[in-house]
Formats: structure tokens, sequence, C-alpha cells
């Protein structure tokens, strides 16, 4: 059985500070680490008959993404255009974990609506990692909607934080996560190095990035080129979850440098469409790790957003073409076609470019979050007087399947933003920078304001029957041009 093996690794560096540090992860106990087979384990899942199997049987793919890290200021205008303000619907929080099924690889089975979820985590973690994959599941599911296949079967997504452990279950030494497709018992599986309760920004965007690729398996009846595959994963991998809305666009400072530093050894659109895991591994191992997936990612990023999003229908036409497994000559072609369209907008590339999506998810979460707190009881007399609450563990968001509660490490991922993009604008000189209380219709908002760049958002939430329904992000006032 041929094993293919997608996984990102690294941390997100802040762009003007050191890393956050974060708590070290339980192990988990010696019999569990040694243990090698589950006592009992359900049935094969098989994959679709109608999934191609990968390029050479000899191959294992194995990608890895190094570390993310500063960005560099920049005065000159952005090609990036952000999104109008955006309204969702919150996403239903997970209901209390109870354990379902047999244990495997020692690990007690929890169940949400599309995912077993192995782990010993406490309630509290399990639940996190529950909420996350059932939010991203749902923004693949509404983004494929036109090729989306459903499943009888539950996803496995492993968060095992013992080393060795992660091994025994299909890990690859080193890398931090990956998903797999091995002819065993289990079947297809995420897993995940991570087996605390504190989820944190790099852990997140493992999870996205992988999930993508087992959503693709499981819900794609054709498996996509690399090209797209990787590219798509690493798109997802940076979306930003408040609790109640996903932001799609923003790029960490270090895609930037990565991007500057890949550049040089980019191919040609239209070779590089024509890759398979083979060459993409051995193009690898040419240039390095970090030029072919900048260079998928950008094509990526560039069909999604560029030119006001315009180019997005070729690609959506490209991967209904692969699902159904039809002719992909005049989908792909005009996608290869607008390889000078690319490089030019790659040339314009502001390090800054898309900064203002990562002050709207501050503003969103902090909003949805004192809505919540307000549901309960709870109201502050400043975000400052919040933040301190949040930080000691105090907020009052509900038991854990109520219609307020949210994961704790949603408000430490914003707390890092808040460090990251705002304090470290002010530390260039670019402030003040400010997060604002105020309220609309009784309903607690926050308002984050950068002077110098005139930025100025505040994120509105919608409260019904006691339950945050949608949230709204405004822009009161434009920001400069290179955040855009």
């Amino acid at each position: 059985m041929v094993a293919i093996v997608v996984h990102l690794r690294g941390r997100t560096d802040e762009p003007f500070e050191s890393p956050v540090a974060t708590s070290p992860e339980p192990s988990l106990p010696p019999e569990v680490a040694a243990a090698t087979k589950p006592a009992t384990r359900p049935a094969p899942v098989a994959p679709p008959a109608t999934k191609p199997a990968a390029t050479s049987p000899a191959v294992e793919l194995v990608t890895t993404s190094p570390a993310i890290g500063p960005v560099v200021a920049s005065t000159a205008a952005a090609p990036v255009t952000t999104s109008p303000a955006v309204e969702l619907r919150a996403a239903k929080p997970a209901a209390p974990p109870a354990p379902v099924h047999e244990p495997i690889f020692g690990l007690p089975a929890y169940a949400s609506e599309h995912f077993l979820i192995y782990s010993n985590a406490s309630a509290e973690g399990v639940a996190d990692a529950a909420a996350r994959l059932e939010n991203m599941y749902a923004e693949f599911r509404r983004d494929f909607a036109d090729v989306y296949e459903p499943s009888d079967t539950r996803a496995k997504a492993f968060f095992i934080g013992n080393k060795d452990a992660f091994e025994a279950a299909g890990g690859v030494p080193g890398p931090p996560g990956a998903f797999r497709v091995i002819g065993d018992s289990v079947g297809p599986r995420l897993l995940v190095r991570h087996g605390g309760d504190n989820m944190y920004i790099e852990i997140t965007q493992l999870v996205q990035h992988e999930g993508w690729h087992q959503f693709c398996w499981d819900h794609i009846r054709q498996r996509a080129p690399i090209w797209v595959d990787e590219g798509l994963g690493y798109y997802y991998s940076n979306a930003i979850w408040t609790g109640d809305l996903t932001i799609h666009g923003g790029i960490n400072p270090s895609v930037y440098r990565n991007l500057s530093a890949a550049t040089s050894n980019f191919m040609p659109v239209g070779d590089l469409v024509g890759l398979n895991d083979t060459s993409w591994q051995f193009w690898q191992r040419q240039v390095g790790f970090w030029p072919p997936y900048m260079e998928v990612w950008s094509i990526i990023y560039f069909l999604k957003h560029a030119d006001g999003g315009q180019h997005e229908p070729l690609l959506r036409q490209y991967i209904a073409d692969v699902a159904a497994g039809a002719d992909t000559s005049a989908s792909l072609g005009a996608i290869v076609a607008l390889q000078d369209r690319w490089m030019g907008w790659l040339n314009s590339f502001k390090p800054t470019a898309t900064h203002v999506k990562f002050f709207e998810a501050i503003a969103a979460t902090l909003t949805g979050h004192l809505a919540r707190a307000q549901i309960n009881g709870q109201t502050f007399e400043s975000i400052d007087e919040f933040l301190t609450a949040a930080k000691a563990g105090k907020l009052q968001l509900g038991p854990i399947g109520s219609d307020t509660w949210l994961p704790r490490s949603i408000m430490g991922e914003c707390v890092r933003y808040i460090n990251m993009f705002g304090k470290g604008y002010v530390a260039r000189g670019d402030g003040p920078f400010e997060m604002v209380l105020e309220y609309v219709d009784g309903v607690p908002a926050a308002r984050v304001k950068l002077g110098k760049v005139t930025l100025d958002i505040r994120a509105t939430a919608t409260v019904i029957d006691g339950r945050v329904v949608s949230v709204k992000i405004e822009h009161l006032s434009q920001a400069h041009p290179d955040m855009q």
C-alpha cells in the first residue's frame, strides 16, 4: 500500500519580538508510548474506489514547512485588496466529549459530528480540537460544495504528545504532524504531535493544513495534482478562526520573507502544473524546501485574491474538472496563461500587505468573547480589564457544549496577534495602538485603531436569545494601502 505523507512544521515567529513561549506538552504513559498496536482495532476504512494511487508505489511523499519569521516595513502600494465587512453565523460549539468506540494506540476516542478524535487531553482539550476540526470541515465543505462527496465514516484525528507514541501511530520522526494513508486497519489518519490542552497558532496551522489533505482524500473524488493540493493546504493553514468567523487572506509576515528568498528558484507555471509527487520531491532536493511551497501558495493566493478575486472562477473550474475526471486542458490552460499577470503581481508585492486582516481578527475575537461574557453576566469597563481576566482564565463563557462556550486557546491566539501586530507597529513608530470598548445596541463591541496608518476597525455582534449569531467587521476608515 502506498503511504502518502504531507505535513507542515515550524512556528510563527513574531515580526517585532520573540515568540511567545508555550507550555511543554504532557507525555503519554509509558505503556501507551510503547504501544505499536491497539488491543482492539476497528474494521479497516477503505479509501474510495475512484481515488488514484500516488505516482510511484516506492515513494513516500514527505514535505515540511520551516519556521515563520520577521517582516520588513514598506511604503509602496500593495497589490492585495482586503475583503469587505464579513458577517457569518457563529460556529456551533463542541458538545461535551465522551469516550466512544475502542481505544487506538492506547488513546480513547471521542466523536464529533465528522471526526473521531483520539487524545488523552482533558475535556477542554478534546472539545477545543473538536471545535476547530468541525469549523475547518465546514469551511472546506462550503468552499468546495460543487465537488463535495459525503462519507459515511468519521475521519480519524490523533493528538499525541509523546514522540515515541506519535511515531508508533504512524508519525514521521521530526515533523510535528501529517496526514497519512497507510495500509493497516486504522486507515487514513490525521496525526498531530500535541497532547496537551493548550492549542496555539502553530498547531492550529498544522491541523488546518493537514486537515485540508484529509478532506480532499475523504470528500473529493479525484486527488488534486500536487501543485494545487499543497498550494491550498498552505493557503488554508493561514486562516484565522475567531470563534465566530474565519478570516482568510492574511499573510503571515514570514511568508513574505520566504517568498522573497524563493522567487529566484521558481519555475514557469506551465512546467509547475505538470509536476507529480516524484518530480516535486526532486525539485525540492535541487532548490530547497521553500521555493516549491512558495510558488504553489502564491499562485493559489493570486487566483483567489488578486484583481478583486476575478481569477478565482478559473481555479474553481479547474478543480471541478479534476474532481470529475474531465479534460483539464482548457481550465488549466487558462491558469497557465496568467503567468505574466501573476509575475507582475508578485513583483509588486509588499511585506506588510494584508496586515489589516490580523487587526480584523483581533477586533472580531475580542467582540465575540466580550458578547459571550456579557450573556453570562460578566461585563468590563475596558479592553485592558477584559484582557486581564482572559489571561487569568477568568472569562465566563459557559460550560463546554453551551451556546456561549469557546476554546480558551482562541483568546490566547488573539493575545499573540495583539503583541505581534499591535505592539509591533507601535514599536516601529506607527502608533498609537488603541483597543476601545464600545457598546452598539447594548452589546459590547471592540474597536481597534492604529493612528499613523489610519487603521480604524470595529467588530459588532448580533445576539439573539442568549446566543451570538453573527459578527460583523466594519472599516471606519481606510488603512494605509501598504496594509491592504
